[in-house]
């Protein structure tokens, strides 16, 4: 789940939309960015995907986003049905 997280929010860079993913302002990412925010994200649950203490899974969730690179085998994988 942490790689598919990251694909997603890497994906506008990807596509030539934007040099930085957390420049995308249609991206999930912001949401993470103000926790203290009401927000229809379930951040919660994705930070527990990183850690129980909630600060410290935005510091995993953040490093792990900066340190992201697409990995080739999956480059062309989708969620889609054939």
């Amino acid at each position: 789940m942490h790689y598919l997280l990251a694909y997603i929010h890497h994906n506008p860079i990807h596509h030539n939309f934007c040099a930085s993913y957390d420049s995308w302002v249609y991206s999930s990412w912001g949401e993470y960015q103000n926790l203290h925010h009401p927000s229809i994200v379930n951040r919660e649950e994705v930070l527990r995907w990183f850690d129980a203490e909630k600060d410290k899974a935005l510091e995993r969730l953040i490093q792990f986003h900066r340190d992201f690179r697409v990995d080739k085998k999956m480059e062309n994988e989708t969620l889609e049905e054939d």
